[in-house]
């Protein structure tokens, strides 16, 4: 269930989350506790590849960030911040929203790989070098390395260079 993947800990949120008038009442009922709880709940989701988790898991994890099932569960079920799904399962829909557009981009990134590569395996061997590579569709404008140049700016910026030669 858990992603495995290398940005796993990485995603995109409000840096005022603790402005929000749902999240201030949580605080002012439950104190940074309650708000520890939240981010833990959040985090625990981002983490998911379908970004919900199991209900019935909240007690192991209640467990494992020394605090209650029961203050977990009215964190989720009391302030508007998560959904329950089917009594079986919540998520964020915030959380959702912005992990979709991430994952949109992800896919788009994917797919202009997978098409490069197709193109490159195309082209004779000895070509594939010098496929002129895009960002966004655009050009890079990357030119060939002129290695004549590399070794004048030696020989011009070097002056031991002539020396190493003898």
């Amino acid at each position: 269930m858990s992603m495995k993947n290398k940005d796993a800990y990485w995603f995109k949120h409000d840096s005022n989350a603790k402005d929000d008038p749902k999240v201030m009442l949580l605080i002012d009922e439950l104190g940074l506790e309650g708000y520890g709880i939240f981010w833990v709940l959040v985090e625990l989701l981002r983490d998911q590849a379908d970004y919900r988790y199991p209900l019935a898991l909240i007690p192991s994890i209640a467990r494992r960030y020394n605090t209650s099932d029961k203050k977990m569960l009215t964190v989720i079920s009391n302030y508007g911040l998560f959904i329950i799904e089917k009594e079986q399962f919540f998520y964020s829909n915030s959380l959702k929203e912005r992990m979709a557009v991430l994952d949109a981009r992800r896919e788009q990134a994917r797919e202009a790989g997978i098409a490069s590569g197709k193109s490159r395996k195309a082209l004779p061997k000895g070509d594939r070098m010098t496929v002129q590579q895009t960002f966004k569709g655009r050009s890079t404008g990357a030119k060939p390395i002129d290695k004549s140049r590399i070794d004048q700016n030696k020989k011009e910026n070097n002056p031991n260079y002539f020396k190493k030669l003898n």
